[in-house]
Protein backbone atom coordinates (compact mmCIF):
# COMPACT_ATOMS: atom_id res chain seq x y z
CA UNK A 1 0.00 0.00 0.00
CA UNK A 2 2.72 2.40 0.72
CA UNK A 3 4.34 2.25 -3.06
CA UNK A 4 1.08 2.35 -4.36
CA UNK A 5 0.39 5.70 -2.45
CA UNK A 6 3.78 6.99 -3.39
CA UNK A 7 3.14 5.78 -7.18
CA UNK A 8 -0.02 7.12 -7.63
CA UNK A 9 1.34 10.55 -6.21
CA UNK A 10 4.30 10.63 -8.97
CA UNK A 11 2.06 9.93 -11.93
CA UNK A 12 -1.28 11.81 -11.01
CA UNK A 13 -0.05 14.80 -8.80
CA UNK A 14 -3.05 16.61 -9.56
CA UNK A 15 -5.88 14.48 -8.88
CA UNK A 16 -8.64 15.13 -7.10
CA UNK A 17 -8.41 13.29 -3.42
CA UNK A 18 -10.67 13.31 -0.63
CA UNK A 19 -7.62 13.00 2.00
CA UNK A 20 -4.08 13.77 1.67
CA UNK A 21 -1.76 12.02 3.55
CA UNK A 22 0.76 14.72 5.12
CA UNK A 23 4.21 14.15 4.13
CA UNK A 24 3.70 10.67 1.99
CA UNK A 25 7.15 10.78 0.28
CA UNK A 26 8.43 10.90 4.29
CA UNK A 27 6.18 8.05 5.77
CA UNK A 28 5.44 6.03 2.51
CA UNK A 29 9.24 4.25 2.94
CA UNK A 30 8.59 4.28 6.30
CA UNK A 31 5.34 2.82 6.48
CA UNK A 32 6.47 0.29 4.10
CA UNK A 33 9.81 -0.87 6.06
CA UNK A 34 7.42 -1.02 9.11
CA UNK A 35 5.05 -3.48 7.81
CA UNK A 36 7.76 -5.57 6.43
CA UNK A 37 9.85 -5.35 9.90
CA UNK A 38 6.32 -6.95 11.78
CA UNK A 39 6.12 -9.96 9.12
CA UNK A 40 10.07 -10.21 9.66
CA UNK A 41 9.22 -10.53 13.28
CA UNK A 42 7.04 -13.39 12.98
CA UNK A 43 9.74 -15.71 12.93
CA UNK A 44 10.85 -17.84 10.32
CA UNK A 45 8.32 -20.70 10.45
CA UNK A 46 5.90 -17.87 9.74
CA UNK A 47 7.55 -16.47 7.05
CA UNK A 48 8.45 -19.38 5.12
CA UNK A 49 4.75 -20.81 5.10
CA UNK A 50 3.64 -17.89 3.54
CA UNK A 51 6.50 -16.98 1.22
CA UNK A 52 6.15 -20.40 -0.36
CA UNK A 53 2.72 -19.73 -0.72
CA UNK A 54 2.79 -16.87 -2.30
CA UNK A 55 5.48 -17.78 -4.52
CA UNK A 56 3.68 -20.48 -5.47
CA UNK A 57 0.48 -18.68 -6.15
CA UNK A 58 2.44 -16.39 -8.69
CA UNK A 59 3.77 -19.49 -10.84
CA UNK A 60 -0.52 -20.10 -10.81
CA UNK A 61 -0.65 -16.48 -11.84
CA UNK A 62 2.07 -16.88 -14.89
CA UNK A 63 0.64 -19.77 -15.90
CA UNK A 64 -3.18 -18.21 -16.36
CA UNK A 65 -1.68 -14.96 -17.43
CA UNK A 66 -0.16 -17.17 -20.06
CA UNK A 67 -2.75 -17.60 -22.77
CA UNK A 68 -3.09 -13.66 -22.39
CA UNK A 69 0.75 -13.21 -22.58
CA UNK A 70 2.43 -11.10 -20.15
CA UNK A 71 5.01 -9.18 -21.45
CA UNK A 72 8.50 -8.79 -20.56
CA UNK A 73 7.66 -4.87 -19.22
CA UNK A 74 5.12 -6.78 -16.84
CA UNK A 75 7.54 -9.30 -14.93
CA UNK A 76 10.14 -5.81 -14.55
CA UNK A 77 7.68 -3.93 -13.50
CA UNK A 78 6.15 -6.67 -10.69
CA UNK A 79 10.03 -8.61 -10.29
CA UNK A 80 10.79 -6.76 -6.90
CA UNK A 81 8.21 -8.39 -5.20
CA UNK A 82 8.86 -11.70 -5.64
CA UNK A 83 12.97 -10.94 -5.15
CA UNK A 84 11.44 -8.68 -1.63
CA UNK A 85 10.12 -12.10 -0.67
CA UNK A 86 12.91 -14.38 -1.17
CA UNK A 87 15.37 -11.92 0.67
CA UNK A 88 12.92 -11.92 3.60
CA UNK A 89 13.38 -15.44 3.56
CA UNK A 90 16.79 -15.30 2.62
CA UNK A 91 17.49 -12.88 6.13
CA UNK A 92 14.53 -14.74 8.22
CA UNK A 93 16.08 -18.12 7.51
CA UNK A 94 20.04 -16.52 8.60
CA UNK A 95 18.59 -14.08 11.37
CA UNK A 96 18.05 -13.95 14.80
CA UNK A 97 14.91 -16.24 14.45
CA UNK A 98 16.21 -19.43 13.07
CA UNK A 99 19.93 -19.92 12.09
CA UNK A 100 21.07 -16.80 14.54
CA UNK A 101 23.90 -16.52 11.60
CA UNK A 102 23.22 -12.50 11.65
CA UNK A 103 22.34 -11.81 15.19
CA UNK A 104 19.68 -9.05 16.71
CA UNK A 105 19.70 -6.44 15.81
CA UNK A 106 21.98 -6.95 12.77
CA UNK A 107 19.60 -8.77 11.18
CA UNK A 108 17.19 -6.22 11.95
CA UNK A 109 18.97 -3.38 10.30
CA UNK A 110 20.01 -5.36 7.30
CA UNK A 111 16.47 -5.89 6.60
CA UNK A 112 15.45 -2.44 7.05
CA UNK A 113 18.03 -1.74 4.22
CA UNK A 114 16.97 -4.23 1.76
CA UNK A 115 13.52 -3.59 2.31
CA UNK A 116 14.33 0.37 1.37
CA UNK A 117 16.06 -0.49 -1.79
CA UNK A 118 13.07 -2.71 -2.63
CA UNK A 119 11.12 0.02 -1.69
CA UNK A 120 12.32 2.54 -4.29
CA UNK A 121 12.83 -0.21 -6.66
CA UNK A 122 8.80 -0.94 -6.70
CA UNK A 123 8.23 2.62 -6.98
CA UNK A 124 10.76 3.22 -9.76
CA UNK A 125 8.92 0.38 -11.36
CA UNK A 126 5.71 1.83 -11.00
CA UNK A 127 6.40 5.28 -11.80
CA UNK A 128 7.57 3.98 -15.57
CA UNK A 129 5.00 1.04 -15.63
CA UNK A 130 2.70 2.02 -18.84
CA UNK A 131 -0.82 0.82 -18.91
Amino acid sequence: MAISVAVFRARYPDEKRPFKVPASKILSPIAFVIGGLLIYWSGWSAIYIAGISVLIGLVFLAYYHKSIGIKKRDFIAGGWLPLYLVSTMIISYFGSSNLNKIPFPYDNILFIVVSLIFYFWGYEAGKKFEY
